[in-house]
């Protein structure tokens, strides 16, 4: 979504430190990119000195493009893409170590919305590059690295080569989102197969996930946000009724466990009729038909339309929903109101009862970040995410008295 300065704006006293263990027994839904991304800024010049090399290559050899989830021999020997792979695996066991279930969500295809923000960002990064590379030809190695930081694109075969080898790992689930993670994350939350989000930036709040965590340090400590009780969201009014059929057959539920362990079955390769976005589709119908072709710059790199993979691992997903121990799904982001609720939804992972209130209710709350502008659309001259939250306090979701005063006299004088 891409708002930037959200976390930072957001109180002390509304993002609560807490530790790993916390999650003992929770999955959590891991932003694979930011992974990515971060990864990369440690070997930025030599993971764009292999990008450069590939593009030579390509160039010079008019070769058809290698199907999906072949191996690329050039990446096998990159040594940038497997000290990406290990940082995502020191990452896991991290998780795993304190009895977290990792969920990993890649990025899919690009939406048509952000196509002038991506189109923008290509052109830094070109530009960035280009001086990386005359730098580096120079000797100077400080300024090669300063611009190579600034040209990092987590490519489609990187994401490709990280899905390959992580996949085969016991107790990763990897998926493709159908377009963006972000969403793809906050409605596993919603619908139950997930119990907090982990990423990099505040986008997900936006998006309506109930837990979301944030800057994981390597002793396990973690930024947590409980937007349940800041939004004051309650649970959707039709769950007690699904709460109800499910005790009915089920005497001994428990109306908060934890998920319920599955081993899910990866597919062994991206070549291979199980491929990841069959999980989205089990999820999301719908973004089955969506899905374009892997060999495409637009589309999903882990995509495949196999009915027998829909179905195996659809079954995982069907177990996990009629699993005895199983908590009934968590409400939808279409379906959730912003009245008071009595108790967290999530209270059995937070020790700590005291967590203050934004203050705002979730309309509020994504009408400051549009104000602020994102990827879908550019800020108001002259607004930020502290900016739009004044004004939004001020004037409520009165979008026309926000529009009126910010072309005032008075907040150009102020702006200035």
């Amino acid at each position: 979504m891409g708002v930037k300065g959200l976390w930072n704006w957001l109180d002390s006293n509304v993002k609560e430190r807490m530790h790993l263990r916390d999650f003992s027994g929770k999955t959590i839904a891991v932003d694979a990119s930011s992974w990515l991304h971060k990864a990369a800024c440690g070997c930025a010049l030599a993971l764009l000195l292999v990008e450069e090399k590939k593009r030579l290559l390509s160039d010079r050899e008019s070769r058809e493009e290698p199907e999906a989830g072949a191996c690329n021999p050039l990446e096998e020997e990159c040594e940038a893409y497997r000290q990406i792979l290990r940082f995502c695996l020191g990452k896991i066991r991290l998780l795993t170590s304190f009895g977290v279930r990792p969920f990993l969500v890649f990025d899919g295809g690009q939406l048509e919305a952000k196509a002038p923000a991506n189109e923008s960002r290509r052109l830094t990064r070109r530009r960035h590059a280009a001086l990386a590379l005359a730098a580096h030809r120079a000797g100077d190695v400080a300024n090669a690295w300063r611009h190579a930081v600034g040209a990092i694109s987590v490519s489609l075969s990187l994401r490709n080569f990280v899905f390959r080898n992580l996949q085969g790992h016991q107790g990763v689930v990897c998926i493709s989102a159908a377009y963006e993670a972000d969403a793809q994350m906050a409605r596993l939350v919603a619908d139950g197969f997930a119990d907090a989000v982990l990423t990099e930036d505040g986008d997900l709040l936006a998006y309506q996930a109930r837990m979301v965590l944030s800057r994981l340090s390597d002793d396990g400590t973690v930024q947590c946000v409980d937007c349940a009780r800041c939004f004051h969201l309650e649970r959707p009014r039709g769950e007690r009724r699904q709460r109800a059929k499910a005790e009915s057959t089920s005497p001994t539920r428990e109306p908060d466990a934890p998920c319920s362990s599955v081993a899910f079955r990866c597919p062994s390769s991206l070549s291979d009729s199980s491929s990841a976005s069959a999980c989205v589709s089990s999820l999301h119908p719908s973004s089955a038909s969506r899905t374009t072709s892997p060999t495409s710059s637009h589309a999903s790199p882990y995509s495949s339309s196999s009915s027998s993979s829909s179905s195996s691992l659809s079954s995982h997903f069907s177990s996990l929903s009629s699993s005895p121990s199983r908590a009934s799904p968590l409400p939808s982001p279409d379906s959730a109101s912003f009245s008071s609720v009595s108790s967290p939804p999530f209270a059995s992972a937070s020790p700590r009862p005291s967590s203050a209130s934004l203050g705002l209710s979730l309309d509020r709350f994504q009408l400051i970040c549009v104000l602020a502008g994102c990827d879908y659309a550019p800020n108001i001259p002259g607004v930020g995410v502290r900016t739009a939250a004044r004004l939004v306090r001020r004037h409520g979701a009165d979008v026309h008295a926000v529009r009126l005063f910010v072309r005032s006299q008075r907040f150009r004088q102020h702006s200035t």
